[in-house]
């Protein structure tokens, strides 16, 4: 807390006072306090030090600003100053956000897209600027740390931005022609606990015991681990993928018909998708964080599974608890790169690197291309335990298993070891079977985003920001948008239009 009370002002107004016996703001006239932004920057703003927000009202004159994130030192000062009425009223804005220290990473997650707002810029409250020590270098590494993770997201959405959209259009297109419907996935009777399969190296040296339990599980594998289940004679329940890229369907390579069900989720590759529905598998669709995808949840029934951090193991897990299973084990989870190799035997990559491997340019050169493309740290265990010999990891492997144990403690699931428990099985969702007509879709979505882009020159920047904000729409296509980077909002919303114009012709 680094305030200790409030004072008057003359003009009657109340200011706060820190712990030192300084005023946060002007004592003969608070209102008229500043800070120093140009009148012709656009985009989102940082504030450290709200006191009585005086100076964050003034702000709210300029019409260029889309947002203004308001930091406090720790949750009891901004408490202290949620109380004060001058606060109160411009928490009534849509274009503030207000937060502290401690959730100021995940309150600029939500409020700052890059997409959208292009510029950021931060400014200080200057009495707060000189009652905090070090105020320079404080508030330097928690933006600084919010901003890796936001940097890594958008870098996402540059490279996949285009291949999402694109993907999810095309496969509502697919079961918009082919009428396809998803249907209830049944469980066979006595499979009470859920087998997870991922491809990490540990998977090889557990194939003996999946096949010991083969007939008590579900067998749920991601795509990466399907080769590798195949080539052990181990048919799985069910497969699940969700990538975007074409290299994705190398894993299906090969692939019989069977009565494995193949979950596909509605951004991943349709190239795969259509190669597995012409093999006459059994297809069904789910959809994921795509802003899209939660547009379409009013047109057509696709179940929400959660991915955590994007990767398909979570995918998997998160289907295992929608179908009513209380217990998921994992194999090849391992988060690690051990035993000298990034992945199990069998996968596509092993048939991908032998082929190209040479007396110069052996495979081990290749894999070991792949595992050090990064920064690596010796671990002493994986995430779920035990993860072979002399195993390392990524801040990128690290990140994927640590969104697997927030997962789980999210869905009240107890871990040991590889093994998940919850007490309480989840009531699954019914999915109806439902028509979708892809040209009425296409049609509707192109003609709500034109008739927006058509009245844009009118809006200021703070106009323009609201009706984005409440338009699913516009809102669905912030990551396409990241992909173009341009200057301003209008040139992004422009291309996007015409990349849907592309698919209503």
């Amino acid at each position: 807390m680094i305030y200790s009370g409030s004072t008057t002002a003359k003009t009657g107004q109340i200011i706060p006072l820190y712990k030192s016996g300084r005023p946060a703001h002007s004592k003969y006239n608070p209102a008229a306090d500043m800070v120093p932004v140009e009148d012709n920057f656009t985009g989102c703003l940082i504030v450290f030090g709200i006191g009585a927000a005086f100076h964050i009202k003034n702000l709210l004159q300029n019409n260029n600003l889309y947002k203004i994130i308001c930091a406090e030192a720790d949750k009891e000062s901004l408490d202290f100053c949620r109380k004060l009425s001058s606060v109160k009223e411009i928490e009534k804005d849509e274009r503030i956000a207000l937060c502290s220290f401690e959730n100021f990473a995940q309150c600029l997650k939500e409020n700052y897209l890059p997409s959208f707002h292009k510029k950021l810029k931060t400014v200080f409250l200057r009495s707060w600027y000189n009652e905090i020590p070090d105020a320079d270098n404080v508030a330097n590494e928690i933006l600084s740390n919010a901003l890796e993770s936001i940097s890594a997201d958008i870098s996402v959405q540059v490279h996949f931005g285009k291949h999402w959209h694109a993907n999810i259009l095309s496969n509502l297109k697919f079961i918009s022609d082919n009428r396809f419907l998803n249907n209830d996935i049944s469980v066979p009777e006595g499979k009470t606990k859920a087998a997870v399969i991922a491809a990490g190296p540990t998977l090889d040296n557990s194939i003996g015991k999946l096949k010991e339990q083969r007939e008590s599980v579900f067998i749920i594998s991601t795509d990466t681990a399907y080769g590798t289940l195949l080539s052990y004679n181990i048919i799985p329940d069910a497969v699940i993928s969700v990538d975007a890229q074409q290299v994705s369907s190398e894993h299906f390579l090969g692939t019989e018909k069977s009565d494995t069900v193949f979950i596909f989720d509605i951004s991943s590759n349709p190239e795969t998708v259509q190669m597995v529905f012409n093999k006459g598998s059994r297809l069904f669709f789910i959809r994921s964080h795509h802003p899209l995808s939660a547009l379409i949840k009013e047109e057509i029934n696709i179940p929400f599974v959660e991915s955590g951090a994007g990767t398909v193991t979570i995918a998997a897990a998160d289907f295992a608890r929608q179908l009513g299973f209380t217990q998921i084990e994992f194999f090849g989870a391992d988060f690690a790169y051990s035993d000298g190799k990034p992945y199990c035997r069998g996968t596509y990559l092993e048939k991908k690197f032998s082929s190209i491997s040479k007396r110069t340019v052996p495979s081990e050169n290749l894999y070991t291309a792949l595992m050090f493309r990064t920064e690596l740290k010796k671990i002493s265990a994986g995430i779920l335990g035990k993860a072979g010999k002399s195993p390392v990891t990524s801040k990128v492997l690290a990140a994927y298993g640590k969104s697997l144990i927030s997962w789980a403690e999210n869905n009240s699931f107890v871990q040991d070891g590889n093994v998940f428990t919850c007490k309480n099985a989840y009531t699954k969702v019914k999915v109806n079977p439902e028509c979708f007509d892809f040209k009425s879709f296409i049609k509707n979505y192109t003609d709500k985003v034109k008739a927006l882009s058509d009245k844009i020159d009118s809006f200021t920047p703070a106009r323009l920001g609201k009706e984005i904000e409440k338009s699913l729409e516009l809102i669905s296509l912030l990551p396409l948008m990241a992909s173009f980077r341009k200057d301003t909002i209008i040139e992004d919303i422009c291309l996007a239009l015409q990349f849907l114009l592309y698919y209503n012709l």
